[in-house]
């Protein structure tokens, strides 16, 4: 769980998902965008912060990657 609370104001769960995923989820916030430039291991198309993302039976088995720690 983000160190936030899930108020997208940290990056302590910043994720990395394969594009295919990325693609179908709702566009970023710019509170979230602006958090994940700054982040290591940001990636233009798979980089999101998971306390941002709505989970749903679409997500069910997807591979996440953790970004590194900074």
């Amino acid at each position: 769980m983000a160190s936030c609370g899930g108020t997208a104001s940290c990056a302590t769960c910043h994720v990395i998902l394969e594009k295919e995923v990325f693609d179908t989820l709702s566009e970023r916030s710019e509170d979230e965008l602006e958090l994940l430039v700054e982040a290591e291991g940001y990636q233009e198309c798979g980089s999101r912060l998971s306390c941002q993302l709505d989970f749903s039976e679409e997500l069910n088995g997807v591979t996440v990657t953790l970004a590194p720690e900074q």
